[in-house]
């Protein structure tokens, strides 16, 4: 058993179905052109081909164009055909709603759908029938790779995302989903050299952010930090555009001992905050005692993260795991959700089902991380399923460490393991 790992985090941008994320306006224009916009004329056919046609399939090509182009009337018929005859949860409905929200303000689901392992086999066999009719479509490409990478394919994910990026090397959704990837599966410095050759990275506060995340992650300097406090200082852009960048350069204050300069772009992450930013404020908070983050701004959309760690600390312990499942929903690839709520289901409450199935359903994405396996071994072990946690410690274990010898350092290996064993042999009496 491991202890709950707070001692770094980035603003690393969140990646989301297309559809989430332009609902939350995380895609809305700060004036940087992108080239995704369809023509006039293509828009016309569209328009021509769902009249004519009235599928599923025409439909979603003329809604996913109103959302890029903002333009929610030319598709709320389609918008609605979608929205009453789909799935909850199911990506084209979701993108229904968008429009359809744009016009009459639909909210954003308090809780992310739960979406089983058939189901997501199921969203991957639409988005490839859909793209072999639209092979240029980069935002199919990579709401199909964050499908795979939910289920630990990374690498047809990956394929997916480098085919969105060569299609749309400039666009912002692209591109913070590409890094967000390339993050989670330890290939920062990729992740950079993808943000520093946009050529919009340095007109777009959004893409800007994550250069300078992924810039931290591999170990190196940004060169574009002056161009970023330029633009938190100029007042150009509004506050919500510029919310991930101010966290980013606050939290590399933090990191340099500029507590005033911490404080001063908090203060400007919070105008117009993202969930993102809460969660990060809410780390520098947790390391800075004189820092505070106001109540209000936990009221943002999807603020799982933020307020799992909030709850954690007021000791609401089952609303901490009840709110890290919503977490992991929202990121269904990651780790960090996981291994939050089941150490607090573990440690705080002794409920090691609940443990147990946290750190499994992050497993499914990342069946080769050692720590997920190492707390999954602990919560078998508590449950005095010995013999399962003999195998995941003999096998399972080893087998991951080969793969990711990074992921513990290696002199704390041994004292996991010894640990663990400690444990198996006192449940066997």
């Amino acid at each position: 058993m491991q202890k709950l790992e707070d001692d770094h985090r980035q603003v690393v941008p969140r990646w989301r179905p297309f559809g989430i994320a332009a609902k939350l306006k995380v895609l809305d224009s700060v004036g940087v052109p992108t080239p995704l916009k369809p023509h006039a004329d293509e828009i016309e056919q569209l328009i021509r081909d769902w009249r004519n046609n009235r599928t599923p399939f025409h439909a979603a090509n003329l809604v996913d164009a109103a959302i890029v182009l903002d333009k929610p009337e030319i598709a709320s018929e389609a918008a609605a055909f979608l929205s009453e005859g789909g799935r909850p949860g199911f990506i084209d409905t979701e993108l229904a709603r968008v429009v359809l929200g744009r016009a009459g303000n639909v909210p954003l689901p308090d809780t992310p759908p739960k979406i089983a392992p058939q189901e997501r086999h199921k969203r991957i066999a639409a988005y490839r029938r859909s793209l072999r009719e639209q092979p240029w479509n980069p935002i199919r490409l990579v709401d199909l790779a964050r499908e795979y990478s939910a289920l630990g394919q990374q690498e047809p994910a990956e394929r997916a995302l480098v085919r969105a990026v060569n299609l749309a090397p400039d666009n912002r959704f692209v591109l913070r989903s590409a890094s967000r990837f390339l993050m989670h599966v330890g290939q920062p410095e990729e992740a950079h050299r993808i943000l520093r050759r946009a050529p919009s990275t340095q007109r777009d506060p959004w893409l800007l952010a994550a250069e300078l995340v992924a810039a931290d992650a591999a170990g190196r300097s940004s060169k574009w930090t002056k161009l970023a406090e330029g633009m938190i200082r100029s007042g150009s852009f509004d506050p919500r555009h510029t919310t991930e960048l101010a966290s980013a350069l606050g939290t590399m204050a933090y990191n340099e001992g500029k507590r005033s300069h911490v404080r001063r772009l908090f203060t400007h992450a919070l105008i117009k905050p993202t969930e993102n930013s809460v969660a990060q404020a809410g780390w520098i908070s947790r390391h800075m005692a004189s820092f505070e983050v106001p109540e209000t701004n936990f009221s943002v959309p999807l603020a799982f993260e933020a307020k799992a760690w909030e709850a954690a600390f007021d000791s609401r312990f089952k609303e901490a795991v009840d709110l890290s499942w919503e977490w992991l929903l929202d990121e269904p690839f990651a780790t960090r959700p996981a291994s939050f709520g089941s150490y607090m289901a573990s440690i705080a409450l002794e409920d090691y089902e609940n443990a147990r199935m946290l750190a499994e359903a992050a497993l499914l994405a990342n069946p080769d991380d050692p720590q997920l396996i190492l707390q999954l071994i602990y919560c078998v072990a508590s449950q005095g399923k010995t013999d399962e946690a003999e195998r995941l410690l003999t096998h399972d274990l080893p087998n991951a460490t080969r793969r990711n010898p990074s992921d513990i350092p290696t002199a704390h290996l041994p004292v996991f393991v010894a640990a663990d064993e400690g444990l198996i042999a006192y449940r066997r009496n």
